[in-house]
């Protein structure tokens, strides 16, 4: 088979997040069972363009695309500028990736073209015949908003991204199969688009587990008298439960205990003004904000962390709640969403709920009172769960089967 991916963000890219790892892990290994794998994403400099083979894999780097990464191009550190680009070059960028991919179909032979419904980045490429079947891989869509877990609604400095939610959905209802994540979203997108019999098969995320996985001896041993480290991995705003997170040590500081915070990640402007606020106010003691870091890095932060917390509003089945686990990490994260179909609360992790920073504060004293052989049995238990059931052995070969199917059917059809 050969499979076209479409992703705007793919390592080593300074905005990659999950659905970037999730596009760069899965096309490796299909290479690796023999297939053949094309990646077509945004450059950083979107005044470039590139394309190399990378262990395996075809990566075509496109220029234009419709958003500004600050410190990249000089447009990036000025809102009114990313602003515009977005609106001037939404449509442009589209169609140079729909004509991309025309001219690799019209030149080779591909099998499946998947896209992250994200951005709708197929919006020009579905009016056009299709030679090809499309698959949708559905993440968090823009639709959801993370706070009320309902769709997000109409404002009018929210009209952007309200039309790109409703040409998310556009391409939902034109795939001719559907992906997800999780059984957390595929039952809040049934429910939003009111299709309840939307064809959805849930396929887990996976990762490589070998590339993180720590053998016990390689665990820190993390003793009573060490500094606590709580860590947070992600991109860095609201939704994501940053607030709560600081508010939670900032209570936990005021009961004395010695804890530290960590924060790796995208900034943006929320993660900036935060960043600021660290380095000035009272908290510069016990909070460290750091930009992206390598994602082979990550391991280490991960297994040397005392927790690794991901509070979010709504989460759907993040690729780094996966990484975190398989390092050997304790994980404390958000019982709203897809997390919690990974963590057995006390078993392999723990959960919370969400938005509230007191419920937050109580269960990381919690988790760092604990004794040190049942930090090291969850740690473990953890390792466990992402080889028995999140390893890419485990579910690549129920995705290729996935795109089996779905391409004789579009042969057939």
């Amino acid at each position: 088979m050969h499979i076209v991916y479409v992703t705007r963000e793919l390592p080593p890219s300074r905005r990659c997040g999950g659905i970037g790892s999730y596009v760069w892990d899965i096309s490796r290994k299909i290479v690796n069972y023999g297939h053949k794998a094309t990646v077509i994403c945004a450059s950083d400099d979107t005044r470039t363009e590139e394309e190399k083979v990378t262990e395996g894999v075809r990566i075509i780097r496109l220029s234009g695309g419709d958003f500004a990464i600050p410190g990249v191009e000089l447009v990036g550190n000025n809102l009114l500028s990313r602003y515009l680009r977005t609106i001037t070059r939404y449509w442009s960028y589209r169609k140079k990736v729909a004509n991309g991919l025309e001219k690799i179909i019209n030149n080779e032979t591909v099998d499946l073209i998947e896209f992250p419904e994200y951005g709708n980045e197929a919006a020009v490429w579905i009016t056009k015949r299709r030679q090809v079947p499309l698959v949708v891989r559905l993440h968090t869509p823009t639709a959801l908003d993370r706070k009320t877990v309902k769709r997000i609604k109409m404002y009018p400095f929210n009209w952007i991204k309200y039309y790109r939610a409703i040409q998310e959905y556009e391409l939902i209802k034109s795939a001719d199969a559907l992906t997800s994540c999780s059984i957390a979203l595929s039952n809040w997108i049934k429910k939003d688009i009111e299709m309840g019999d939307l064809d959805i098969q849930v396929i887990y995320n996976p990762i490589d587990y070998k590339l993180w996985h720590k053998k016990e001896h390689e665990l820190y041993d993390l003793s009573s008298n060490r500094e606590s480290e709580i860590l947070y991995v992600g991109t860095i705003v609201p939704a994501k439960g940053i607030n709560e997170l600081v508010e939670a040590i900032t209570m936990l500081k005021r009961k004395r205990h010695d804890v530290r915070l960590t924060l790796i990640g995208k900034r943006g402007l929320f993660g900036q003004k935060l960043y600021e606020r660290s380095i000035k106010e009272e908290m510069k003691s016990w909070l460290v904000i750091l930009q992206q870091v390598p994602r082979n890095d990550l391991s280490y932060y991960f297994r040397s962390s005392s927790i690794v917390c991901f509070p979010a509003w709504w989460e759907n089945f993040p690729m780094v709640c996966l990484e975190a686990m398989a390092s050997g990490a304790i994980v404390l994260a958000s019982s709203s969403g897809g997390m919690s179909e990974i963590i057995e609360d006390e078993v392999d992790g723990f959960l919370v709920e969400p938005k509230d920073p007191v419920k937050l504060a109580d269960k990381i004293e919690y988790i760092l009172s604990l004794p040190e052989d049942r930090k090291l049995q969850i740690r473990i238990k953890a390792q466990e769960k992402i080889k028995i059931a999140f390893d890419m052995k485990i579910v690549l070969p129920k995705m290729l089967q996935f795109y089996e199917k779905v391409i004789s059917e579009f042969k057939h059809s």
